[in-house]
C-alpha cells in the first residue's frame, strides 16, 4: 500500500491538464465577472441608440 501511496503521489501525469484546467476556470470567472459588471450599461446604451436611431425616422 505505501508504494501505491508513493507512486501516485509522484506521478506528475495529470498535472498539466489541472493546470490548464484552473487557467481555464480563471479566465471563465473573469469573463462571467465582466459580464455582470458591464451588462447592464451595455444594455442601456444599446437601447439609448435604439431609441434615438428611432426618434430620428
Amino acid at each position: 500500500m505505501r508504494e501505491c501511496w508513493r507512486r501516485f503521489v509522484a506521478d506528475q501525469s495529470g498535472a498539466t491538464a489541472v493546470e490548464y484546467a484552473v487557467v481555464c476556470a480563471g479566465i471563465f470567472l473573469v469573463a462571467v465577472g465582466a459580464m455582470v459588471a458591464f451588462g447592464a450599461a451595455a444594455t442601456n446604451m444599446f437601447n439609448h441608440i435604439s431609441n434615438a436611431v428611432a426618434g430620428a425616422q
